[in-house]
């Protein structure tokens, strides 16, 4: 069974001034963590001293962790060794805002599948509709979310998911990716294997997935004028959840995640 993994919120040579002494055992540090998670390994999982876990750095440093001392208000614990980082592909998704618990399905299990990042993209066909406040708090609870399954995913970071963008925010978005492939139902030709032949492994390479009402052409063709090519799923229409798990799947197995060759 696999410890359990906190994310600290600052890399643990900064905590110097938390040394804390054991009485019947090594010295440790008194570990960065926040407040949801000291109730967590306290009161949720009943963590105490010779328990193990695994923490992780901002930086992605990975950690295994003997607790000594376990309390709701302060949790201290002996490094015991370094874990192997995260060396999964590059792969963002840029998904369109889908309604309901959507947005929240598709973010958990693109974390899950080693997403780099996801971006939120409200398209001209877009049914849901964010002012600045509920765009805040629907992209800090998918942040929640982004956190809850790197940790039950094991995964050495937690993706960020970025603000919500707009078509304009996302054609400037999309030069920086080494490679952009757009999802469409109307592509007729270039098939998901043609968009990503010669692609290195080391790219940084993002999906766009349209909303529930798909793509605009005039999306499309604006996305294609800064370098992104456009491929098919195939004959079969699918859901926009389905559409970015699948197309994200595939992207980070092609890439050499998920068991993929990651051999150039």
């Amino acid at each position: 069974m696999a410890h359990p993994r906190f994310f600290l919120v600052a890399p643990l040579r900064d905590a110097d001034e938390f040394v804390v002494e054991a009485d019947d055992g090594p010295a440790g540090v008194r570990l960065p963590l926040g407040e949801a998670d000291r109730h967590h390994a306290a009161d949720v999982l009943r963590l105490h001293a010779g328990d193990h876990i695994i923490a992780v750095e901002p930086d992605g440093t990975t950690l295994d962790v003997r607790l000594i001392d376990v309390t709701r208000h302060h949790i201290a614990g002996e490094v015991r060794g370094l874990l192997p980082r995260e060396q999964g592909p590059r792969v963002t998704l840029i998904q369109g805002l889908a309604k309901g618990s959507k947005m929240d399905l598709i973010i958990e299990k693109a974390v899950e599948l080693g997403v780099s990042a996801v971006v939120p993209f409200q398209s001209e066909r877009s049914v849901v509709r964010l002012d600045e406040s509920k765009r805040r708090a629907r992209v800090e609870r998918w942040q929640r979310i982004s956190l809850a399954a790197a940790k039950q995913s094991q995964r050495s970071i937690v993706p960020d998911v970025l603000d919500v963008v707009d078509t304009l925010g996302l054609v400037e978005m999309l030069p920086r990716f080494d490679h952009v492939v757009v999802l469409w139902e109307d592509e007729r030709s270039c098939t998901f294997a043609d968009a990503f032949k010669g692609i290195s492994h080391r790219a940084h390479v993002a999906v766009v997935i349209g909303p529930e009402g798909g793509l605009t052409a005039d999306e499309v063709a604006q996305c294609r004028e800064v370098g992104a090519v456009t491929a098919t799923l195939g004959s079969t229409i699918l859901r926009t959840e389905t559409a970015g798990i699948v197309g994200l799947a595939l992207a980070v197995h092609r890439m050499g995640g998920l068991g993929g060759d990651n051999s150039e």
